[in-house]
């Protein structure tokens, strides 16, 4: 579980990164130093974060099964 959080954590801190930049290229004068502060971190509910990627790993077998049984003569 410890490589999957520290992933969400990378793709947080890509997301922050990218929206900073779109920031700056909307408004090159807008303080961003709010969006670079290390204190506002990112919340991860697990009970949430668990049922969104069960549903996740569902909905991607049963699509790979429905692609099988369509192709199946």
């Amino acid at each position: 579980m410890t490589t999957v959080l520290s992933m969400v954590n990378r793709g947080a801190k890509a997301i922050r990164e990218h929206l900073i930049e779109l920031c700056q290229t909307m408004l090159p004068d807008m303080d961003l130093a709010p969006l670079w502060d290390p204190s506002i971190r990112f919340q991860l509910e697990m009970e949430d974060f668990f049922d969104s990627l069960l549903a996740g790993m569902s909905e991607t077998a049963y699509g790979r099964y429905q692609k099988w049984y369509s192709v199946t003569p």
